[in-house]
């Protein structure tokens, strides 16, 4: 990094135990308000991003629940197959149905659909059965259970789509403190002009090191 190439060139010149140039003094001063100056921005940007991502959290779960939602009740209450007029029509339409509720939610469905119901085959295999024992009280009893389900299964969907990785953010951070730690101990040093202890270089090479 820019900085921390600058920073090792003060530091050689400390070492030297020459007097400082004020205007040397000025720029490490300066360096000091400029890493403080980075490290609140990203910390609001940090800040942004989280609510950008809670955002988009609550959106993605609402809306994915309420589509599997709906389509579950449908399915289970009447036949949206009938509606398209040729078989490869039908079959796509519950492939596309299958996709979206999942094994869980079907399985749920077709234990409520009511009777009368025709089966409906996707691509493969059967995925809405017929069931003779459905009603409106069963499927009533069920929705609790049903709901939950497409609650737990919109969860893992998020899980595996989430944009929570902060960790650029947190590196950030700790590549400037460690600056800024580096910087603060060489400002001191040039204020008396004297040559940097062995202890203190120790420290800034230790501070060096954590830059990711």
């Amino acid at each position: 990094m820019r900085d921390s190439s600058f920073s090792m060139v003060v530091v050689v010149a400390v070492l030297t135990g020459c007097a400082t140039p004020p205007p040397v003094k000025e720029s490490v001063i300066s360096m000091d308000q400029g890493y403080a100056d980075n490290m609140r921005m990203m910390q609001q940007y940090r800040e942004l991003v989280v609510q950008v991502n809670a955002r988009y959290e609550y959106w993605f779960k609402y809306v994915n629940s309420r589509a599997k939602l709906n389509s579950a009740l449908i399915w289970a209450t009447t036949d949206p197959a009938a509606q398209k007029t040729s078989d490869a029509d039908q079959i796509m339409l519950v492939d596309e149905e299958r996709k979206l509720l999942g094994a869980n939610v079907i399985k749920i469905v077709n234990d409520i659909r009511l009777p009368g119901l025709p089966e409906r085959r996707g691509s493969s295999d059967m995925v809405f059965k017929a069931n003779r024992n459905g009603d409106i009280t069963k499927i009533i009893q069920t929705l609790p259970h049903l709901v939950n389900v497409i609650n737990d299964d919109v969860e893992k969907e998020y899980r595996q789509i989430a944009m929570n990785d902060l960790s650029g953010f947190d590196d950030y951070a700790t590549n400037v403190a460690a600056l800024a730690r580096i910087n603060s101990t060489i400002k001191q040093y040039l204020s008396i002009d004297v040559t940097i202890k062995p202890d203190d270089l120790n420290e800034i090479t230790q501070a060096i090191r954590q830059l990711r």
